[in-house]
C-alpha cells in the first residue's frame, strides 16, 4: 500500500482555494498493526490517538467504534481501517499549553491583546465520500481527496472582531492554520471469497476543537464569542462482512 500526503499551504474563500507557493509532502507509516492488543481495556476508542494505520477486527471494537461514532448497521461491518492523516504533533485541544492557564493562549494583535479558551475536543466523522463493492478475487479503492480545515464563530453582546484578527488568535491557540487544506491520496485493498462481495466505505474522521475568544482589558476581560475549529485528521475505511 502506497500513499502521500500533501499540506497546502493558502486561504479557503468560499469553495475556492488560493494556493500559496510550495506543497509539503509527509510521508506515512506504512506498516499496519492490529488493534486488538491496545483495546481490550479500553472504555472507547479515539481514533486520532492512533499515528499509523489500524485495523479494528474485533466485533466488540467495531461495534464500540460504530456506536461512538453513530456508524448505523455495525452489524454489517467486519473490520474498521483508520489511517491518520498526519501524526498529530500539536496540542490537541484538551490540555493547557506550555506556560499558559487552563488551556489559554494569549495573542497580542496590534494594540490589543486577545486570548483563547480552550474548551475541549471531539471527534467527528464526516459523511461518507467513497462507496463501492467488490467481487471475487480481491478489489481496491483508491482515495484522492481534499480535507478543509474550517472554523466557526458566533459574537458573543460586546462586539466582534476582524477575520484576520481571529484566525491570527486561533493558529497562536492551536499550532495550525484554520483555513489549511490536506491532500489525501490513499490506496485499501480487500480480499473477496468466491462468489461474495464486499462493500467499502471511505469516510473523513475530523477533530472538532471547542473554543472561546477573550479580550484582555485594563479593568475586565471582554468575552468577544465562541465557537469550533474543524480540521480533518485521518480516513476511517468501513468494510463489510462476506456477502
Amino acid at each position: 500500500m502506497k500513499r502521500k500526503i500533501g499540506y497546502l499551504t493558502g486561504a479557503i474563500l468560499g469553495a475556492s482555494l488560493l494556493i500559496a507557493a510550495g506543497v509539503e509532502i509527509f510521508s506515512v507509516n506504512e506498516q499496519k498493526i492490529n488493534a486488538a492488543s491496545y483495546t481490550q481495556k479500553a472504555s472507547e476508542i479515539r481514533l486520532s490517538e492512533y499515528h499509523q494505520e489500524v485495523v479494528f477486527e474485533d466485533s466488540q471494537d467495531v461495534k464500540k467504534i460504530a456506536k461512538q461514532y453513530n456508524i448505523p448497521h455495525s452489524e454489517d461491518i467486519e473490520e474498521i481501517v483508520y489511517v491518520p492523516i498526519e501524526d498529530p504533533t500539536v496540542d490537541d485541544g484538551m490540555l493547557p499549553q506550555e506556560n499558559s492557564d487552563s488551556g489559554i493562549s494569549r495573542m497580542d494583535i496590534g494594540l490589543e491583546e486577545y486570548y483563547v479558551k480552550k474548551k475541549g475536543s471531539t471527534e467527528k466523522m464526516g459523511e461518507s465520500f467513497r462507496s463501492s463493492w467488490y467481487q471475487h478475487p480481491d478489489g481496491s479503492m483508491s482515495v484522492n481527496e481534499t480535507g478543509k480545515t474550517a472554523y466557526s464563530f458566533q459574537p458573543g453582546s460586546r462586539g466582534t472582531v476582524g477575520e484576520s484578527t481571529l484566525e491570527t488568535a486561533l493558529k497562536a491557540a492551536y499550532g495550525f492554520s484554520v483555513t489549511k487544506s490536506v491532500s489525501i491520496t490513499d490506496t485499501q485493498n480487500v480480499e473477496v471469497k468466491k462468489g461474495c462481495k464486499r462493500n467499502i466505505k471511505a469516510y473523513v474522521n475530523n477533530l472538532v476543537y471547542n473554543y472561546e475568544l477573550w479580550e484582555d482589558d485594563v479593568w475586565y476581560d471582554d468575552y468577544k464569542g465562541s465557537g469550533k475549529v474543524t480540521k480533518p485528521v485521518g480516513v476511517v475505511y468501513l468494510i463489510s462482512h462476506q456477502l
